[in-house]
């Protein structure tokens, strides 16, 4: 964001600034009135009947070299924060000196008071802007794209008055020889009148922006409008010495109208091709469309109304008799150029263009919509020959007008087609052409719905209908069978001198089924971002939006949207969460809850409830469980685990000593626990081949192990072949597990915080550690999952002020990693940048969560919040923001 421009405080600035909005304000009309400032080239009556005349070039030194100097006494100013404001000031005075002496030619006097008068404002000027640097708010950024843009503008006003001076002879003798005026030509003059001006303008702006003052803007202002007035008035005297000579150009600021064609190569890829004009001066351009013109030439209509009388007619009665044409512009594929084909005069008020199919599905041509009517035109049928009236509302004011602002075509089977215009009141209507061999005859138009004012609108070929609303949310409609006939529909029909119809507009669509809406804050009118809701841990956005029955509050939080299924009361604050998944099946059969002292499993079925004989310890807490590739489950509690085989015989494994388990993980064929202490002791089990769960390792890493992980077993494997470790000397270790070398270490990371979680994850592919911390950062790096090395730079988040914990869900088909710390978070690849992604739940704070899949649910979140569990779903993990509306009509 830019910082706030500086300013001069004070009286001085205040009345410096009063000066410059007068000046803005005044400088464009005193320059194109009939009676300009004494200074300027228009001014009425000659030089010589001024006071004290002086020679022009004696004049223009008088004027310029006061600034100079001004400007020259700063550049050394050690009270300057930068000397490049007061640099840019000396190059541009000292440039248009040296213009003064050497490059202009000129003829004529300059009144003495006149010259002294603009020389000391231009002096005052460059006091303003050079004591303004002494406060420069810029940015190095602003300092350098400014010093570029005056460069480039004292070049390109150096190269225009160097043509303007080589329009007259150096070797002219008389006044009058050296004031014959020639028509400039070459760069920007083939375009505009004055482009020495536009540049000279570039040049101030980049000034002002290495300054970053108000009232350095406010000598910009007053620049600009001294110049484009000057730029007008030049073009108008242009205009009356070179007549149609000099064309229709532009005052100050170049524009025409360029045709580009856009191809595909061999490969697929969109080229476009070098413009080509199409450019009619002193003309303006309503709209165009594309005709259907099958493998013929492309043509393209043009809704256009000529301005070249009303520029030359004060009275006004020229642009008032002016009218719209319709012009049909072929673009030459043979030849590369642009031609006009054919024009006809429309109606004043036509303001859209809708293209008709041609060849065998149409006669081609263009729907011309207006005010209070449409008419077909093509190059076969002069304009005012087919018009239809548009129906009108009851009640609707008669002496206003309704004006069509969309409009699109369908192009049904069997060489069928009808087009769906739009008022500004949002009545929609269907127009239809009566047409044969020899053309276009008549048009009807009937009403369909009125629906969302819209800013544009297209017909699939299914017969969807798609509505960009001005106001609101966008719609798709489906079109019903009954919009073919609309019978008994408001209609009125081309060539009828009956009155126009009317129709009581109604909210209740009869000829479209509106099939899904999408969520916009097209017309917003008021917003608010903070923390004004309850429970919430981050701000939201609060926007007013729409107008009339469309207006709502829309309140948007950042994160994707989540939905709880069900909840439930618990009788405590559980401490973890598990799900097992069912023998043989991919969706889950319990969820096992721990408490500080027991364990609560919950069967999943056509309802969820406590079930007591799924084998599991129920007196102690369990710190991990999972379902065992042989159809048994795995309970690890404090004092040991539990393996209940599949035919429920319950086998357990006790801590030795007074040993116990601090932290534990468990996969399919795998489980790794750590004991209690600071010597960090891990025991790792693995199943043999009789299905048995048997200690196959043990070490002692040396320090206190704060979290760990076995990962989960990738499809088409028995095991999983790297485990990891988090330990109380900030450190994440990645561990093998491979046959003959199991928990040695192969690789480490230094995470800054004390470890709370630690996950293994492969996404699309890829795998990666994810480290949470104690202190609520989240870091992740990508492991190689042959070498068990970390590859690349950890990436690290904040994610809240609590401690992380990391899970493994799936969405989509994909396993995410799942992070909860003052609010839930979710890892992902994008399937649109296809990089690691880490954004936030719109949901409250979690204290525990896993993946659950069942019946009715096949990619949910299970989750406790207190003594409440939660089933959730997320609806749109790639959403930024989710979004509540809340109707105000």
């Amino acid at each position: 964001m830019l910082p706030a421009p500086a300013f001069f405080p004070g009286t001085f600035g205040v009345c410096l600034g009063c000066f410059q909005l007068l000046s803005a304000c005044t400088s464009f009309s005193a320059e194109t009135s009939a009676s300009p400032t004494p200074y300027s080239k228009f001014a009425a009556g000659s030089a010589e009947a001024l006071p004290l005349p002086v020679p022009s070039r004696a004049g223009m030194l008088l004027i310029y070299s006061p600034a100079l100097l001004a400007a020259s006494l700063y550049l050394s100013s050690p009270l300057a924060s930068t000397p490049l404001p007061p640099a840019l000031l000396a190059a541009h005075f000292g440039k248009r000196v040296l213009e003064t002496l050497f490059l202009h030619r000129y003829s004529g006097t300059v009144p003495l008071p006149v010259a002294g008068f603009v020389g000391g404002y231009y002096a005052f000027v460059a006091y303003v802007c050079a004591e303004a640097s002494l406060q420069a708010a810029a940015t190095p950024a602003m300092r350098v794209a400014g010093a570029a843009l005056f460069a480039v503008g004292s070049a390109g006003n150096l190269y225009h008055h160097h043509l303007l001076a080589s329009l007259r002879s150096p070797k002219a003798k008389s006044a009058a020889s050296k004031a014959k005026y020639v028509l400039p030509t070459g760069g920007l003059f083939e375009y505009v009148a004055a482009p020495h001006y536009l540049f000279e303008l570039l040049a101030w702006l980049g000034l002002s922006l290495t300054v970053h003052h108000a009232h350095v803007y406010g000598v910009l202002a007053s620049m600009t409008s001294y110049l484009a007035g000057r730029a007008v008035s030049q073009n108008r005297w242009n205009r009356e010495k070179f007549g149609e000579e000099w064309g229709g150009r532009r005052n100050l600021i170049p524009g025409s109208k360029l045709v580009y064609v856009m191809n595909r190569d061999n490969e697929g890829n969109t080229t476009i091709s070098s413009p080509l004009e199409a450019h009619k001066q002193n003309t303006i351009t309503f709209d165009i469309a594309a005709l259907d013109v099958g493998f013929e030439n492309p043509v393209f209509a043009a809704l256009e109304l000529s301005y070249a009388d009303a520029d030359l007619d004060p009275s006004g009665d020229a642009a008032r008799e002016a009218t719209k044409q319709l012009t049909y512009y072929e673009l030459d594929l043979g030849l590369n150029h642009v031609t006009r084909k054919w024009t006809t005069a429309v109606g004043r008020k036509a303001s859209l263009l809708a293209a008709i199919p041609g060849g065998a599905g149409g006669p081609s041509g263009v729907l011309v919509c207006g005010e209070d009517r449409i008419e077909y035109c093509h190059d076969s049928l002069p304009g005012g020959e087919v018009v239809c009236k548009i129906p009108r509302r009851a009640g609707h004011p008669e002496g206003k007008g309704v004006l069509v602002t969309c409009a699109t075509v369908h192009k049904q089977k069997k060489n069928k087609f009808f087009a769906i215009v739009q008022t500004e009141l949002g009545d929609t209507f269907k127009v239809t052409l009566d047409f044969g061999a020899d053309g276009v005859k008549g048009m009807r138009m009937q009403l369909i719905d009125t629906l969302p004012v819209a800013s544009s609108m297209n017909v699939t070929k299914m017969g969807l209908l798609f509505l960009a609303a001005e106001m609101g949310d966008h719609a798709l409609y489906q079109l019903e069978q009954s919009i073919i006939a609309l019978e008994g529909a408001v209609e009125t029909t081309s060539g009828s001198d009956d009155a126009v119809p009317t129709f009581v507009p109604s909210t209740t669509l009869s000829n479209m089924l509106t099939i899904d809406t999408l969520p916009s804050l097209c017309g917003s009118t008021g917003l608010m971002v903070g923390e004004y809701a309850q429970g919430e841990s981050a701000p939201q956005i609060y926007a007013l939006c729409g107008r009339g029955p469309r207006s709502s509050v829309r309140v948007m939080r950042h994160g994707a949207s989540v939905s709880e299924l069900a909840s439930s009361p618990l009788p405590g604050n559980p401490s973890g969460i598990f799900t097992v998944k069912a023998a043989g099946g991919d969706q889950d059969e319990y969820i096992v809850l721990s408490f500080t002292d027991s364990t609560l499993v919950l069967s999943v079925g056509e309802t969820v409830e406590e079930v007591s004989d799924s084998g599991f310890d129920l007196t102690s807490p369990t710190l991990a469980c999972a379902r065992l590739a042989s159809g048994g489950i795995v309970q690890v509690h404090p004092t040991g685990l539990r393996h209940v085989t599949a035919n429920g015989q319950r086998k357990d494994w006790a801590c030795p000593g007074l040993k116990k388990v601090g932290h534990a993980s468990a996969n399919s064929n795998q489980v790794m626990i750590s004991y209690e202490g600071g010597n960090g002791e891990l025991v790792y089990f693995e199943l043999d081949q009789s299905w048995n769960l048997n200690e196959a390792a043990s070490q002692t890493v040396g320090v206190e192990v704060t979290a760990l992980t076995v990962g989960s077993v990738p499809k088409g494997r028995s095991r999983s072949l790297f485990g990891a470790i988090g330990t109380r000397d900030e450190n994440a270790k990645v561990l093998s597990l491979a046959p003959g070398d199991l928990l040695s270490s192969r690789s480490a990371v230094v995470i800054q915080g004390v470890p709370s979680s630690v996950s293994l994850i492969d996404m699309d592919g890829t795998m990666y550690l994810n480290c949470g911390t104690a202190s609520g950062t989240m870091t992740q790096t990508v492991l190689d999952d042959v070498s068990g090395e970390l590859a690349g730079n950890p990436t690290k988040r904040f994610l809240g002020v609590k401690p992380v914990k990391a899970s493994t869900i799936t969405i989509d088909g994909k396993d995410c990693s799942i992070m909860l710390s003052t609010r839930p978070w979710v890892s992902y690849i994008s399937s649109t940048s296809n990089t690691l992604t880490t954004s936030p739940l719109s949901f409250s704070s979690l204290d525990n969560v896993a993946g659950f899949s069942s019946d009715v649910i096949s990619e949910g979140i299970v989750a406790t919040s207190g003594n409440t569990l939660r089933i959730l779903t997320i609806e749109n993990i790639e959403a930024a923001f989710n979004e509540t509306k809340v109707n105000l009509r």
